[in-house]
């Protein structure tokens, strides 16, 4: 599984506006609604809500990857976000988040999931990778270094 399988240019934004995790959370949820139409974006955004609620997704270094299950998906699939502000996000370096990809997957197999939670973890550990996607203002742009990135 490659990070071009997971995430489309249509589910790309280059500035979360957002300044809340819900705020950031809804922005992802609609990006994924609006191309997927297997879910209104409010069903996604519960999902994400939820699994916060377990603990935070932000893995530490700017980072986090809310998912969920969704009925109906055939594959995994995500939306990557970027916030040039930073937003609390409760990771546990206590540190904002800047860089947000969030994974909706099948509700089996659980490798699916997994295997997409590894792709997106093992890419967004690189920080030559973070540093540019951070410093990338174009939706176009991030697309096409995060898909780059996974040649390497």
């Amino acid at each position: 599984m490659n990070i071009s399988q997971l995430v489309t240019p249509a589910r790309v934004v280059a500035e979360l506006n957002g300044t809340t995790s819900l705020e950031v959370l809804s922005t992802l949820a609609h990006l994924l609604a609006d191309e997927l139409k297997q879910a209104p974006a409010q069903e996604i955004l519960d999902l994400f809500v939820e699994r916060e609620r377990l603990g935070s997704t932000a893995v530490g270094k700017g980072v986090a990857i809310p998912h969920g299950r969704l009925a109906g998906l055939l594959h995994p699939v995500a939306a990557l976000g970027r916030s040039s502000r930073g937003v609390g996000f409760h990771a546990l370096d206590g540190e904002p988040v800047y860089l947000f990809i969030a994974l909706l997957s099948p509700l089996t197999p659980n490798e699916l999931h997994v295997r997409a939670l590894s792709v997106i973890n093992h890419l967004l550990h690189r920080e030559t990778l973070r540093n540019r996607l951070r410093e990338t203002t174009e939706s176009a742009s991030l697309f096409r270094i995060l898909v780059a990135e996974e040649e390497h």
